[in-house]
């Protein structure tokens, strides 16, 4: 049996992803595949499984994924430069075994998610309000550029914050 449930995540909530996707496990939904915001989870016998999700940039994706599969750890699929794991708590070695085994592999994911994701919204954003230089004679153009810098105002601020919270 399938059901699917739609949950916004945004990039700097991959923790709160995290603990979701564990605790819809522990209530008999395994975690099939993610699209987009779609979530779409398999019936399963109840387990404490442990999700965790890794940002990267490797042009060997094989290698990348063998890499965690040699440490028990069971691929999922890719979304956005986000891959996601799952291992069964119970064959887990000590009791905080996670993907990042220490605080400088996990800042070094976030430094990857910054340069991967915050700043090219920033060049994107540049490139959008030149654009819209050349425009701002024309009211809808002014409102446009309104709205863009405003969301994207929020975006990067929002990261930034959550980003300094966890380093």
């Amino acid at each position: 049996m399938l059901t699917h449930q739609r949950k916004y995540f945004d990039i700097s909530d991959w923790k709160k992803e995290q603990d979701y996707l564990q605790d819809m496990h522990k209530h008999g939904w395994k975690l099939k595949n993610v699209k987009g915001i779609t979530y779409t989870f398999t019936s399963c016998e109840p387990e404490d499984v442990v999700y965790q999700l890794d940002y990267h940039d490797q042009a060997n994706t094989d290698d990348y994924i063998q890499m965690f599969q040699d440490c028990g750890w069971e691929y999922i699929q890719d979304l956005n430069g986000f891959a996601y794991f799952r291992k069964p708590k119970r064959e887990m070695h000590g009791q905080n075994e996670e993907i990042f085994c220490d605080e400088d592999s996990r800042n070094d994911m976030i430094k990857r998610v910054y340069q991967g994701r915050v700043i090219p919204l920033i060049v994107i954003f540049i490139a959008l309000f030149l654009c819209f230089m050349n425009a701002l004679d024309r009211p809808f153009a002014l409102g446009i550029l309104a709205l863009f810098t405003l969301i994207y105002i929020y975006i990067i601020f929002k990261f930034i914050i959550r980003y300094r919270k966890v380093l």
